[in-house]
């Protein structure tokens, strides 16, 4: 290839009119399509370099696509593909044990990572031809200098309908650059250190070449520079924590910057790399980057309101725009890391841009009478809003709000309080001073986002606190659209982040805040939309977990009194007129309640006990008798009764009986929690939280296994707790439930039931082990019937159905032997069903819950258990194993289905049930499964590998590794003479894994009942496991058969999955 595009090239200098400008165009394509795959030597030894710079980068026709080509070889930095035939026989020769591994890896014939030392050595060929290397970008960077300056303003003084050319070429300009930046630091500052002059002026131009490009509208290019100024500054803002650059901001003025405090976020490697030096090169250049930045911004997902630029609107956002947010989380990282380099220069660019938002007294209020508008600023469209004050453009406004915000904890303590009262001092001088709604929201959107962005300032400042509380509560009072939602959520952000400050008695204050704030709760939601009060009422329940513990039932019965009073009067007026819960409005509203009380019950845990306690028995005659009217609704015959409950009422009230649902789990869910990590573990969790996300559940520690790391004192507390819910929750609540659920219709059967009975089985743990006969009695058959038709049906039943087997295993395992019916034996099946499923989510929840179920099994300590169940299940069992391990449909799960396969093969090596499963009756088991599936394996192969199967089974690594050439050699060795190969393995076998020489990888496909399934080979005991999609179900239609033994090649995506 490489010498058809020389021939091309040389044809052309000849003779440039014998060649047209569209083969060179294609020519040059090609050549970029193929320059990473070319030995160094056909690109830096030959004239290939000076043909592209000299021959055609002077042509504008061919300028992009030699611009691209010269992009490729300074981007180069995978030396291996660029190894010379000579060089690379000789590496091999001298590195045989060396291959590749299934990922891609180098490893050797033992499974470990190839040797560091010889892989750097590969890796360091690139700087063979390092001035070669840095010559290109010399000689490409005086070829973009020579540019007109209209290149890098083509947006401004080009016609929209010819940009295309320049967006084009300017794109591939910065690819270049870039590209070399971020691939060979390195090279870059050993030129410095060695050619200081001769690098540093070409250097400072490409910088400049960024800059400007930074500047230009076009998504591409703005993306390509962050990238490049990313790589930029993270090592001079590394070096600047460890006080290795000692030019730009102070950082000792009183606290480490929050960013720096093992939070500062780090990139991926990227290449060869070492510290920039931070001199005047890179540090004058960032100083322009900062304002650039600034101007080009993006709006953040916290942000509700902002200014529509295009339509001139001043609007909600609605949904959540994946890409920007993205975005906005790269230049939030380089902001930071430019802010870190110099602090007092970020501060200065932000305040004094600020400040010339608010027009001087006396003005029209224009900004633009006084100041030119600023590089990179886009044009906006006023009009379409006349409330908008003519020549303020919003968006420069909003953009600065943003990089305030994105820049959180770069700073010293003392830096960030004087930057953050001067931002806040002029938001509130511009939010006085703009006229009209829509100026003061957006405005009031800009303070409430920058304010909850600082949270270190707020606990350290209690009036500036309390003064921005009351304005939040202000704002809360304003009905333009996304101003209450806006100051809500800015609310719930502080509060979780300085929970602790409203507790605290005040000098001059009566009481602490909290009890001040709870008395006004009336009055401070009656201008709040219904979603607008959740979000409220939360916030104002995340001050109680900072109390002490015996004051936090007494907060609880405060904050909720309004919400309680609204329950009273709905049961009062229930109770003396039951056809009132009929209506759809009586529906919503109790909805509402219920929904109110589940958001306190998130911080408040235990506390909440006694109001849970009170609305219980209320809540659950209510959801009762919703169950029993749409039962009556859904399985009346007469059309004409059934027609009188709209749709809207119907609804309405599947959402009281939801809600009553995620009332119970969340109180159960948090109580427990707070009993097993400590009174003060819910505030923690949100203290020492980044997102402030509520991400711990107690279901997780519980089913997760972490409840073993934690004191037995404690453990034993928290069961006492946990025994006391139990005993006051489970009894009422399980009969309605179950008993709405059971006879139900498959449409009306809620998995929140299944996700409820999965909490209160992790967490109440033996204590609801007497309930599991009844729960599956009334849950387990019906809800098999729903999903066992299909992989697809009911996807939310099938993925807590799953959930709730696996709680059970974990919490109630002992209860599993109580079941009547042969419910066991469904159980396990279903359990073979979940890991043969073709959603991977749910293929690896059965593994996960059968390697339990096995473990727990063999650890259960009555032998006459462990007997009885691998009398049943031990070669079906390892029949489906193996037929799932060697089919083409769940590759992803390997790893866990080998780990099963140890787990039943080392029970045999260890001899634990003789009289089920002996060596030789294992070994012959195998042999006959892969004799009848897979027709390329002889009988002697498998003898071998069957016994070296289970001699390993006793390690992890090595019986994975024996099982990967196991599946290896399927292919490898098919007819061929290998008698002595095998004897040789054979021979070899118990002292040493099986090794292999080959990197090709066969899987076959053996069709069962279904999708996805294997038919299992008939045990020597004739134990069978259910085949097609679960026991129970009907004939599934016959499925397209698949030749056996068929195996994969490896341009087979699949081939490189295994």
């Amino acid at each position: 290839i490489f010498q058809l595009c020389q021939f091309i090239f040389i044809s052309y200098k000849e003779n440039g009119s014998k060649v047209s400008v569209a083969l060179l165009e294609t020519t040059l394509k090609c050549l970029r399509s193929f320059l990473r795959w070319m030995p160094l030597a056909a690109i830096f030894d030959t004239d290939l370099i000076p043909t592209l710079l000299d021959s055609f980068w002077p042509l504008p026709q061919l300028r992009i696509e030699t611009t691209r080509c010269i992009g490729e070889i300074l981007t180069l930095n995978d030396m291996r593909a660029h190894v010379p035939s000579s060089v690379s026989s000789g590496v091999q020769a001298g590195t045989s044990s060396v291959g590749a591994g299934p990922g891609g890896e180098d490893v050797n014939v033992n499974g470990t990572e190839k040797d560091v030392g010889r892989m750097d050595s590969e890796t360091e060929m690139l700087y063979t031809k390092a001035p070669h290397l840095v010559e290109l970008f010399r000689k490409f960077i005086e070829k973009v200098a020579g540019l007109p300056d209209l290149t890098w303003r083509y947006h401004i003084d080009v016609a929209v309908h010819m940009r295309n050319a320049y967006e084009t070429l300017v794109s591939a300009i910065v690819y270049a650059i870039t590209g070399f930046f971020k691939h060979h630091t390195a090279l870059i500052e050993r030129e410095r250190q060695t050619n200081e002059a001769g690098i540093h002026q070409h250097l400072a131009s490409a910088l400049q070449v960024i800059l400007r490009s930074t500047a230009i509208p076009h998504d591409d290019t703005f993306k390509m520079c962050l990238e490049a100024w990313y790589t930029i500054a993270y090592p001079l803002a590394k070096a600047k924590k460890r006080g290795e650059c000692g030019t730009g901001g102070t950082t000792d003025q009183g606290g480490a910057p929050l960013m720096l405090d093992g939070a500062m976020p780090t990139p991926k490697p990227v290449g060869p790399h070492i510290g920039l030096s931070g001199d005047n090169l890179y540090l004058g250049v960032l100083a322009d980057v900062r304002g650039v930045l600034i101007d080009r911004m993006v709006k953040p997902d916290e942000v509700a309101v902002h200014y529509d630029d295009e339509t001139g609107e001043v609007t909600k956002e609605s949904y959540a725009d994946t890409e920007e947010n993205a975005l906005y989380s790269r230049m939030r990282d380089v902001l930071v890391y430019l802010t870190v380099i110099d602090p007092a220069h970020m501060a200065d660019i932000i305040t004094k841009r600020l400040e010339l938002e608010v027009p001087p007294e006396g003005s029209n209020g224009s900004v633009f009478n006084q100041v030119a508008p600023r590089a990179g600023a886009f044009p906006s469209n006023l009009a379409g809003n006349p409330e908008l004050q003519p020549d303020w453009n919003p968006q420069h406004l909003e953009r600065l709000c943003w990089a305030t915000g994105s820049i959180t904890g770069a700073m010293s303590e003392n830096e960030e309080k004087n930057f953050l009262v001067n931002v806040i001092r002029v938001l509130l001088a511009l939010c006085e001073n703009k006229k009209g709604k829509p100026n003061k929201a957006i405005v009031a959107t800009q303070i409430m986002y920058v304010v909850g962005q600082y949270p270190r300032f707020l606990r350290g400042h209690w009036k500036f606190l309390k003064t921005v509380l009351n304005k939040l509560f202000e704002f809360m009072q304003e009905t333009f659209e996304g101003v209450q939602e806006m100051a809500v959520s800015t609310f719930l952000k502080i509060v979780k982040k300085t929970a602790k400050e409203y507790v605290v008695p005040r000098q001059g204050e009566e009481e602490p805040f909290i009890f001040t704030a709870f008395r006004h709760v009336s009055t401070l939601t009656v201008d709040l939309q219904q979603p607008q009060m959740l979000t409220f009422f939360e916030g104002m329940a995340w001050m109680i977990p900072a109390c002490m513990e015996h004051e936090r039932p007494k907060c609880v019965t405060a904050l909720v009194a309004v919400p309680c009073e609204w329950w009273s009067e709905l049961i009062a007026r229930i109770k003396s007129d039951p056809s009132m819960l009929q209506p759809a409005e009586t529906a919503k509203n109790i909805a509402h309640v219920l929904r109110i009380f589940t958001r306190v019950a998130i911080p408040t845990g235990t506390a909440f006990s006694a109001q849970m306690m009170a609305v219980y028995p209320e809540m659950l005659d209510i959801y009762r008798s919703y169950s029993q009217a749409l039962s009556q609704v859904e399985s009346s015959a007469d059309a004409a009764k059934a027609s009188r409950v709209t749709s809207t009422q119907k609804r309405e009230w599947r959402a009281v009986k939801r809600q009553t649902l995620v009332l119970v789990e969340t109180f159960v869910d948090r109580a427990s929690l707070e009993a097993v990590l400590g009174p003060d573990a819910l505030l923690q969790e949100v203290y020492s939280s980044s997102d402030s996300s509520n991400n711990i559940r107690a279901v997780d520690i519980f089913l997760g296994g972490r409840l073993g790391e934690m004191e037995a004192s404690r453990i034993e507390a928290a069961r006492t707790v946990l025994a006391q819910i139990a005993q006051h929750t489970v009894p009422p609540l399980l009969h309605p439930v179950l008993e709405d659920y059971r006879h139900g219709v498959p449409q009306s059967r809620d998995p929140a039931v299944l996700s409820l009975l999965t909490v209160l089985i992790a967490c109440l743990s033996e204590s609801l082990a007497p309930e599991i006969p009844r729960i599956f009695e009334f849950v387990f058959d019906c809800t098999l019937d729903m999903i066992r038709s299909d992989f697809q049906s009911f996807p939310d039943h099938r993925k807590e159905f799953f959930e709730l087997l696996g709680a059970v295993n974990k919490s109630c395992f002992s209860a599993l032997f109580s079941l009547k019916d042969n419910r066991l034996k469904l159980y396990v099946e279903c359990l073979v069903w979940a890991l043969k499923h073709e959603q991977p989510q749910l293929a690896e929840k059965g593994l996960k819950v059968m390697m339990e179920f096995v473990d727990n099994i063999c650890g259960c300590g009555d032998r006459s258990i462990m007997v009885s169940f691998f009398q049943e299940f031990f070669f079906s069992l390892l029949a489906d194993v193996t037929g799932v391990l060697t089919d083409t449909l769940h590759t992803a799960g390997f790893r866990e289905q080998a780990y099963l396969m140890m787990r039943l093969l080392s029970i045999v090596e260890a001899n634990v049930i003789p009289e089920v499963a002996q060596k030789p009756a294992v070994v012959e088991f195998l042999q006959k499964f892969f004799l009848e599936n897979f027709p390329t394996v002889t009988e002697q192969q498998m003898s071998v590998w069957a016994t070296a199967l289970i001699t390993k089974s006793g390690s992890k690594h090595a019986f994975t590794q024996v099982l990967k050439d196991f599946l290896i050699s399927i292919k490898a060795y098919a007819g061929d003479d290998d008698s002595e190969l095998f004897q040789l393995i054979a021979e070899t076998a118990p002292q040493a894994g099986m090794s292999t020489q080959t990197s090709t990888l066969v899987q076959s496909d053996t069709c069962g009942g279904w999708p996805g399934t294997v038919a299992p080979c008939p045990s020597p005991q004739g134990a069978s496991l259910v085949q097609g999609p679960l026991p129970g179900a009907q004939p599934s239609p016959p499925q397209q058969q698949v030749q056996q033994g068929t195996p994969l090649s490896a341009d087979n995506p699949a081939f490189w999955t295994q």
